[in-house]
């Protein structure tokens, strides 16, 4: 993570590869208080399934941030499982 930044951009793509997604989850592990203030993610439709890496990357970052914002222009057409697992990161 880069560090002295008050701001970062990075692809889900890029931070839920196995490296990135490890190196997030032991900095997860290793804090004390939220590391960022806001977190925002685009394309949260794609963490709607409990079972794929970008779900896991979004209840890690959520659980690393005062407050996340997640943005999505498709439509939701989804079951109520999968709008619940949206809304439980």
């Amino acid at each position: 993570m880069p560090e002295n930044y008050t701001w970062s951009v990075a692809s889900l793509q890029l931070l839920r590869h196995n490296k990135y997604l490890s190196m997030i989850e032991s900095l997860a592990a290793s804090r004390i208080q939220p590391l960022w203030e806001l977190v925002i993610i685009d394309e949260t439709h794609h963490m709607r399934n409990s079972d794929t890496e970008s779900n896991v990357l979004g209840n890690i970052l959520s659980s690393m941030t005062n407050m996340m914002l997640m943005l999505s222009a498709t439509p939701l057409n989804l079951k109520d499982e999968d709008l619940f697992n949206q809304l439980h990161i």
